[in-house]
């Protein structure tokens, strides 16, 4: 699988899940155990950067809020750079 969005909690699960209507892919809570090794390119959304990710995401959109979270997403998927 190329893309899995990750979300970092349940408010900003709604940023993630526009994220991955437009990659064509699921989303799972950071909280569940994933072997992220078979996944080309996993992309956690929410939290900040050192929110404890797994080492094997290297794209976090980070937020300091729920609002912050969403536009910063919105601004990922226009900037075409996934």
């Amino acid at each position: 699988m190329k893309y899995l969005v990750v979300v970092s909690n349940g408010v900003d699960r709604r940023a993630g899940e526009y994220l991955a209507d437009c990659l064509q892919c699921p989303v799972i809570d950071a909280k569940l155990p994933f072997d992220y090794s078979v996944i080309e390119r996993p992309i956690g959304v929410g939290g900040t950067p050192i929110a404890g990710w797994s080492s094997y995401i290297k794209t976090v959109i980070p937020g300091s809020d729920r609002y912050s979270t969403l536009q910063n997403v919105l601004n990922f998927i226009s900037s075409g750079n996934y």
